[in-house]
């Protein structure tokens, strides 16, 4: 059923765009923004049928109907669409912050720290070693110093280091998943979002005067202020939103898109993160709030829309025949990151004496990395307009191959381990009873 409305609400956009060829910006935009919601939905619930990723179908539906597509939405369209991009980034970070429960990391704090250090110290050095080596054969490294491809290695680096949430949280609500790789991988994925947006910050602003000579080497200091002070008002702000939903509670969702708009304002007036501003805001909101379940609802509705346009757009914008030299580097990027995962997890549980099964299996339920990992790409490619879009464009290939990949080997994973609700029905059936 979901195909044949998509069907159809695509044919209605096709004869919309012919009927009204010379239509204004304003009426493009809007039919632009309606059709995406609907067709990238519908395309998400189509894949999610098929075991595969929602967002995958986001971005599937942005690649077959955008301009490199069907052609159903030009060029100008998607690019005045991308306005979404800060908003979808602020949402991002706030639903990260509000995963960050002090109560769920205290239970397993060694192993956890573990891995995510160790993750993070493997991915690192196997990816800047990758781009020093092999980054000239890209299309936007050709004619970069060996320094300048070490510096997008290490930020390549941290966009491989981030696992997605939401797939993650995905596949165990979907399963009912209960055991120590289950709380591993959680909780793990959770502390690496909160590093990956503080390092990325950094190592984004320590890179600008290598590319530029606009920029100058600027002050450490005055970087370390602007992160403690993004970091600050994320608190002041998540305390206005705790006062709210303890002394109002009403239009949740309004209040939501009022409040990220009130964070992106504020981050710009005071050259401020927006990551970090939001990330604390929704970190005071989950764990000093008694409301903090309602929050992360409230705030997955209202979210919905804008991540669907989005990851939609991020679709739109891949040109397939640009980028058709560099699936090889794509194909090494997914390997390398697996080997990453796979040593770091393999180190991190042997620091922390994790369970056997965390040390041998439990990378894989890392694989699947979106969301946070598109942003980033996303704030990248803005930061370096120069071969920032180039490297987004290997990013976006390189995300949607592990994507495909991560949420059906974690549920393998989990399966295997006997963590899943089928798997410990089966095992308590076929269990001697004792005399």
């Amino acid at each position: 059923m979901q195909v044949l409305i998509l069907i159809v609400i695509a044919a209605l956009a096709f004869a919309l765009n012919r009927i009204h060829p010379g239509a204004d910006m304003g009426a493009r935009l809007t039919l632009g923004f309606g059709f995406l919601v609907l067709a990238g939905y519908l395309s998400g619930e189509v894949l999610a049928k098929l075991s595969f990723p929602r967002v995958t179908g986001y971005l599937l539906a942005g690649l077959i109907f955008g301009p490199y597509g069907l052609g159903m939405l030009d060029v100008a369209v998607v690019h005045k669409l991308k306005l979404v991009d800060e908003l979808a980034l602020c949402l991002i970070a706030f639903a990260a912050g509000g995963e960050l429960k002090l109560d769920r990391l205290k239970h397993n704090a060694a192993a956890i720290g573990s891995l995510a250090i160790a993750q993070l110290v493997a991915i690192s050095v196997l990816m800047m070693t990758a781009f020093a080596l092999l980054g000239r054969l890209a299309p936007f490294g050709a004619h970069m110093t060996t320094m300048q491809l070490l510096d997008i290695g290490a930020m390549m680096g941290l966009i491989a280091y981030v696992t997605s949430i939401a797939s993650t949280m995905g596949v165990i609500l979907e399963t009912k998943a209960s055991g120590p790789i289950t709380d591993t991988v959680l909780g793990t994925t959770i502390v690496k979002e909160l590093i990956a947006i503080v390092l990325f910050t950094i190592v984004l602003n320590l890179s600008r005067p290598l590319f530029s000579a606009s920029h100058g080497s600027g002050s450490m200091w005055i970087m370390l202020a602007e992160l403690l002070g993004s970091l600050t008002a994320g608190l002041v702000l998540g305390l206005v939103a705790f006062v709210y939903f303890e002394h109002v509670g009403k239009e949740l969702v309004v209040f939501i898109f009022g409040f990220s708009f009130a964070i992106i304002i504020t981050a710009h007036l005071l050259h401020f993160e927006i990551l970090l501003v939001a990330l604390a805001a929704g970190f005071v909101v989950a764990n000093f709030s008694p409301h903090g379940k309602v929050f992360l609802e409230s705030l997955e509705h209202a979210s919905a829309p804008v991540f669907i346009v989005f990851f939609c757009i991020i679709g739109a914008d891949l040109d397939l025949q640009s980028i058709g030299g560099i699936w090889y580097l794509a194909g090494t990027l997914v390997v390398l990151r697996a080997a990453g995962l796979w040593f770091g997890t393999k180190v991190g549980a042997t620091i922390a004496q994790s369970p056997n099964q965390v040390a041998t299996k439990g990378w894989m339920g890392f694989v699947g990395h979106a969301g946070l990992s598109f942003g980033l790409a996303s704030m990248l490619a803005k930061a370096f307009p120069s071969f920032g879009p180039h490297v987004m464009k290997l990013a976006v290939v390189w995300i949607v191959l592990d994507e495909l990949i991560g949420p059906l080997a974690l549920q393998r994973t989990l399966g295997a381990t006997g963590e899943t609700m089928p798997t410990r029905v089966r095992q308590s059936q076929t269990s001697p009873v004792p005399d």
